[in-house]
């Protein structure tokens, strides 16, 4: 078979050139909350330009890009509905990415991908000292609620994955380390009657934990314990997990969080990090394909990457911790459990 022609590539290049087009079209649906407004049913572009506050000739060119995505559906001139795929914007459904939508493609990543070529350059994230993003969550109600929101709804969708993949059973005590909004431990608390557990997390990142453990039934077996993880875990868990907490930082600051979690646990007990494993070697793959570009963004917004299996050995290892295992969760899901004993 002949190889691909530049004529037949070029359309291939031209989607990556304009990839992020998209990303903004979507993110201003969301912001002004179309998706919402037209979950009743279509509307006129000037009916929804009026309950937005918006131009009305400049929304209806914006609906009709969201029409182009299949986000929208031009029911008749100038009126718009909602299709399958546009629902998932809607706040208030089981699935929804709004908050999702609204941190990957808002102001705040658009301004440090914008950084990327300096980032590159220095090694150095985007940000100015003092200005991580975790200390402006903590600053700002607002955004540190669709962050919250944001890692619920990913969470969500990991959850069912975890649960099936891995056998809870056998632990006790499980302690849900920068479990956020107690999404994950409520999941797995109620696949396993006989276990109890903690959700472990900021302040700002617990915000809405009891609501969420006493919706699904488990607020009886889960406690919430606030804290700093680079100070101390609770004691006495005989199962410490993170989701997606290592990726967030660097590998002193790693180290410290799974020394913690070996101080605090009995020699039996394990630890259970939950992350995407990077191949030793790179191949083009659609489905690895947010991974790689979450690596990129943690370059850009925190002081965190996505790892290889021998540099998850290299952190336990320093924290006085063997991987005994990686149990890969099934597609979709780009996740693996990484199982850590004391070493």
């Amino acid at each position: 078979m002949a190889d691909p022609t530049g004529d037949q590539l070029r359309p291939l290049l031209l989607q990556l050139i304009f990839g992020f087009f998209p990303a903004q079209v979507l993110y201003v649906a969301a912001r002004l909350g179309i998706p919402d407004l037209l979950a009743n049913g279509p509307q006129g572009a000037d009916r929804l330009a009026q309950t937005t506050s918006t131009h009305a000739g400049a929304l209806s060119r914006l609906l009709r890009a969201l029409a182009y995505l299949g986000v929208l559906e031009e029911t008749e001139p100038g009126c718009f509905g909602l299709t399958d795929l546009g629902a998932l914007l809607r706040r208030d459904v089981p699935d929804s990415m709004w908050a999702t939508t609204l941190l990957f493609c808002g102001e705040g990543a658009w301004r440090s991908w914008g950084s990327l070529l300096t980032s590159v350059r220095t090694g150095q994230p985007a940000f100015e000292p003092g200005e991580e993003p975790f200390t402006r969550f903590a600053a700002d109600p607002q955004a540190s609620a669709e962050f919250n929101q944001a890692m619920s709804e990913g969470t969500r969708r990991d959850a069912p994955g975890i649960v099936e993949s891995y056998d809870f059973r056998h632990l006790q005590r499980l302690v849900d380390v920068g479990g956020g909004d107690g999404t994950l431990l409520a999941a797995i608390l109620a696949a396993t009657p006989d276990l109890h557990g903690v959700v472990f997390d900021t302040a700002a990142g617990l915000a809405q934990a009891a609501a969420r453990l006493e919706a699904a039934g488990v607020a009886d077996r889960a406690e919430v314990v606030g804290g700093d993880f680079f100070e101390s875990v609770p004691e006495g868990a005989d199962g410490y997990l993170m989701k997606s907490v290592i990726h967030d930082w660097d590998d002193e600051r790693c180290v410290t969080i799974l020394a913690n979690c070996r101080r605090a646990m009995a020699d039996h007990a394990k630890v259970l990090i939950v992350e995407p494993v990077l191949p030793d070697t790179v191949t083009p793959s659609f489905r690895r394909l947010g991974v790689i570009m979450s690596d990129l963004n943690m370059l850009l917004n925190t002081t965190g990457r996505e790892r290889t299996e021998a540099e998850f050995r290299s952190l336990l290892g320093a924290a006085d911790l063997g991987l005994v295992r990686i149990v890969p969760i099934p597609p979709p899901s780009v996740y693996s459990i990484l199982e850590a004993t004391p070493a």
